[in-house]
């Protein structure tokens, strides 16, 4: 993993502090490739219950600042897929839950075996979509 400069990393330090600032009801994180879905013109929902963050920003530490407890990523992406994302989360300790978008598996069993090895302490799930392949990937 590449080390960040401090400038920026104080940045996602600021932006992660003012993602919550209190503990009403749940709050959803939401883990992609954010800065593409951006430059590509979508419309990410905003509020105080969701945040949306690159995958390069979750960190061990972020995830106790913003405490989310819900985390929600596509199955694979360009820069990380569900395996990544659940070692972050299975070694920060998260106790929410995970779950991922895919399109129509054969078997999501087998991703939920590969998570479960990998994170054993993880509430994870698969989300069937509809959507093309690329909706969340890029």
């Amino acid at each position: 993993m590449a080390i960040m400069d401090e400038t920026k990393l104080a940045q996602i330090w600021r932006r992660a502090e003012s993602i919550r600032t209190n503990d009403a009801g749940p709050f959803v994180l939401v883990v992609g490739e954010v800065d593409y879905w951006k430059k590509t013109g979508r419309a990410l929902p905003t509020g105080a219950q969701i945040a949306f963050m690159n995958f390069s920003e979750v960190s061990a530490d972020l995830l106790a600042i913003i405490r989310p407890n819900v985390i929600l990523s596509p199955l694979l992406c360009l820069s990380f897929d569900c395996l990544d994302l659940a070692q972050i989360l299975q070694t920060a300790g998260f106790r929410g839950s995970y779950r991922v978008f895919a399109p129509d598996l054969p078997d999501p069993t087998v991703i939920k075996a590969e998570v479960s090895s990998l994170g054993p302490d993880l509430d994870f799930d698969v989300f069937i979509t509809q959507l093309p392949d690329d909706g969340f990937c890029h």
